[in-house]
């Protein structure tokens, strides 16, 4: 009997090992399959959602905490890539943006930055921008919301102000884009966030810009 009991115990204990394995390689191809980061060196390639130098792993970034990995916008750094024979170093500027870990990135050639993209889905696109300003010695990082209707012009600041020109002559599409403003300063997202903040602030910023397509001009 105690044999017996040993066999069944031997056999669970394998079919659990077994299970475990089956469980890693399925979250290992899954997450290969993804490929969530790599490089769009050109615009087509950030609009088509075509990354290059792909890799399922999170793209180190310079001059950043390597548990966090989670950037808004920093200076201009390079970026190095992992190939098959050698790392590929990515000068600032060489590169249209980057996608790392779900998070897309957008070369800003004025301010020599790779910024968060939270939005990128016409007809608005939209990326956040940290702004650090002083008060007296002390400093302090603010993140500021820039939008533009086409890849080619400039980003504006996402004011009041800015809504109202832009989008005065349609009524209902600038109602929607004031009420965003809003809710960004009511929920916080103006001040610096992280991840988690960042990813929420995201998806209320689609479903806001997706009401957009639904608006007919007035």
């Amino acid at each position: 009997m105690p044999n017996q009991v040993n066999m069944l115990l031997l056999k669970f204990n394998k079919s659990k090992w077994i299970i475990s394995l089956l469980f890693i390689f399925s979250v290992f191809f899954v997450k290969a399959e993804i490929d969530t980061s790599g490089v769009y060196i050109s615009k087509a390639d950030f609009i088509s959602n075509t990354l290059q130098y792909k890799t399922f792993n999170s793209i180190p970034t310079p001059f950043f905490p390597v548990f966090a990995r989670f950037i808004i916008s920093h200076e201009a750094f390079p970026l190095k890539i992992k190939t098959n024979t050698n790392v590929k170093k990515l000068p600032s500027g060489s590169f249209y943006g980057f996608n790392n870990d779900g998070v897309k990135y957008l070369y800003i050639k004025k301010s020599d930055d790779y910024v968060a993209v939270i939005n990128d889905i016409p007809p608005i696109y939209m990326i956040v921008q940290k702004k650090v300003h002083f008060s007296g010695t002390i400093a302090f990082a603010d993140d500021i919301y820039l939008y533009t209707q086409n890849l080619d012009n400039p980003f504006k600041e996402f004011t009041i102000k800015n809504i109202a020109e832009d989008f005065g002559y349609n009524k209902k599409a600038m109602d929607i884009l004031l009420d965003l403003h809003k809710k960004i300063i009511k929920k916080g997202y103006d001040a610096e966030i992280h991840k988690k903040a960042f990813l929420k602030c995201r998806k209320m910023v689609e479903a806001y810009i997706s009401k957009l397509k639904e608006s007919p001009n007035e």
